[in-house]
């Protein structure tokens, strides 16, 4: 009634890839006294172990772990290899490092290596239940602390990091912490980027010349400066961010554009734009507002069955502008992310330019006048005089 014994223990998955080697005590009411060996073991199935969600959750573990203390207080120390991790849109080829838990205080130590060189220092320690048994909340009052070290790292390596982003480049440079509680977090340091670019295949277009310094500060992240190129354009970003929670991030952003190439999206939308802009709100319901031209573009509308005048404004054409085009082609899972689905437009003011266009097959349509902008949800409402 208050360990399970395990002597020479051995589980191996049908593939013979996975290894778990166990000897010792597992607790139930009584003390543990247990070594484990890890080879392959995928994250997934430790995660849903720990009894914490696996979805998003990749990768393989190797590695020791050494568990003492109860089922309900244990103590655990690890030396852990872990690769193609993947936690919720964050990817990483391969970190190793420690853990140490005791007394409900994770503490642990992790370098990321690409190629062979430890580009990435990370080191943490929270206040985190990790009972083996069912608990309530996970997340611990008490102070926490996490830092991240990187010296001049090749952009590079986020490619294979955040897979929302193509085609970076770039330096980065950063010595930013985190301390306070889950609660009320106090950020520290900063962070730089030197000559980067990335394409957000959402958008379609290469973004350059992008350099930055973010400054931590208490429970914000100011924009100290952030300019960025995009065909002959350019955009200024200024602004914070602000964490009421630490996985809550509030937006008090400026963007100032100047013939900023925006979309490209082949067969469906591509145009560039100018003008003052603000972005407020949760990350995730963020309001877009502000005043600016779309100096050219091109909107790209299903072929008319007919060769015939129609008039625009009759119910029956209403889906001319067709966005089941972008699924079928196959950019939808990555058009539609968060972010873009969650966002609102509230009075968004764009005054057409000389160079604005309604294109199919069949029709060039050149565009002249002003439009007011608004989005709820996937619905948009367009008002003013084309």
């Amino acid at each position: 009634d208050s360990a399970i014994a395990l002597d020479r223990v051995t589980f191996t998955s049908l593939s013979g890839a996975a290894v778990v080697a166990a000897s010792g005590a597992l607790p139930r009411a009584g003390a543990a006294n247990l070594h484990l060996s890890l080879e392959g073991l995928p994250l997934a199935d430790l995660w849903a172990l720990l009894q914490f969600e696996g979805n998003g959750v990749g990768g393989e573990v190797s590695g020791t772990v050494d568990l003492g203390g109860t089922a309900a207080t244990p103590q655990i120390r690890a030396a852990l290899a872990l690769s193609d991790v993947a936690f919720r849109g964050f990817r990483a080829p391969y970190l190793d490092g420690t853990v140490d838990y005791g007394n409900r205080r994770l503490s642990a130590t992790f370098g990321l290596w690409r190629s062979g060189q430890r580009i990435v220092d990370v080191s943490t320690t929270l206040p985190i239940d990790l009972a083996l048994r069912g608990t309530g909340e996970r997340k611990l009052p008490g102070p926490l602390s996490f830092r991240v070290i990187a010296n001049e790292v090749d952009l590079t390596f986020l490619e294979a990091m955040l897979p929302l982003v193509r085609d970076m480049g770039g330096r980065l440079s950063a010595d930013f912490g985190i301390a306070g509680t889950w609660a009320r977090p106090e950020l520290t340091g900063s962070v730089a980027v030197t000559d980067g670019a990335a394409t957000f295949p959402a958008l379609g277009v290469l973004h350059e010349g992008l350099n930055t310094r973010l400054v931590l500060t208490g429970d914000t992240i100011r924009v100290e400066s952030l300019s960025l190129k995009s065909g002959e354009g350019t955009a200024a970003i200024s602004g914070f961010v602000r964490l009421e929670e630490l996985t809550r991030p509030v937006l008090n952003l400026r963007i100032v554009g100047n013939n900023f190439h925006t979309v490209n999206l082949r067969d469906f939308l591509t145009f560039t734009a100018s003008g003052d802009y603000a972005l407020n709100g949760p990350v995730f319901g963020a309001v877009l507002t502000g005043r600016g031209t779309v100096p050219s573009g091109v909107l790209y509308f299903k072929d008319l069955i007919t060769k015939q005048v129609i008039e625009l404004e009759d119910p029956r054409y209403a889906d001319l502008i067709d966005t089941s085009l972008i699924r079928r082609q196959g950019l939808g899972e990555e058009f539609e992310n968060r972010f873009l689905d969650s966002l609102r437009i509230d009075s968004l003011v764009l005054a057409m330019g000389s160079e604005v266009w309604m294109r199919s097959s069949e029709a060039n349509i050149q565009l002249t006048g002003s439009l007011t902008v608004g989005k709820e949800g996937d619905r948009y409402r367009l008002d003013g005089t084309l």
